[in-house]
């Protein structure tokens, strides 16, 4: 009985373009692949991987910016990529942080890191306001990070 069900479910498909009826009938004649679940663990974004992806956004900035794309867009829409990135594959974890990141803050350290990495890809490119800005934006950054781990020492 099996191997003419087999047979019925394969002529199925084959005249009558009924694939998944086929497999709800005999599961054994092609199965789908497994689905994969949201609630799957994800993998935090180690450091290089972190680094990679920022090196990826400042040099597409580049290639933007040679093709006579405004930067501060060129900048905003690679900053939005590393962002998706890293909610959607790594579920916005971070290695070396206890927490998830928190997309306000993060999103302009992205935004900076993005902006020096194109920088130093290729200076020529990039306008000298815009270069002078975007190391004060660093600075400023650095800065704050300095000060909230100076707090955080503090408070320990």
């Amino acid at each position: 009985m099996a191997v003419s069900l087999s047979l019925w479910a394969s002529q199925c498909t084959w005249h009558h373009g009924m694939e998944a009826h086929a497999q709800v009938i005999n599961p054994l004649v092609s199965s789908p692949p497994p689905v994969q679940t949201t609630a799957s663990k994800a993998n935090p974004a180690s450091k290089q991987q972190l680094q990679d992806y920022l090196q990826q956004g400042g040099l597409s900035v580049c290639f933007l910016v040679k093709r006579k794309v405004d930067f501060k867009t060129a900048l905003a829409a690679n900053t939005s990529a590393v962002m998706l990135i890293l909610s959607e594959k790594h579920k916005s974890l971070v290695a070396g942080r206890a927490a998830p990141i928190d997309p306000r803050t993060f999103t302009t350290n992205v935004s900076v890191d993005i902006a020096i990495k194109a920088i130093n890809s290729c200076p020529k490119v990039i306008p000298e306001d815009i270069r002078s800005e975007a190391k004060h934006l660093s600075d400023r950054v650095r800065e704050q990070l300095s000060k909230g781990a100076d707090a955080k020492n503090e408070n320990q």
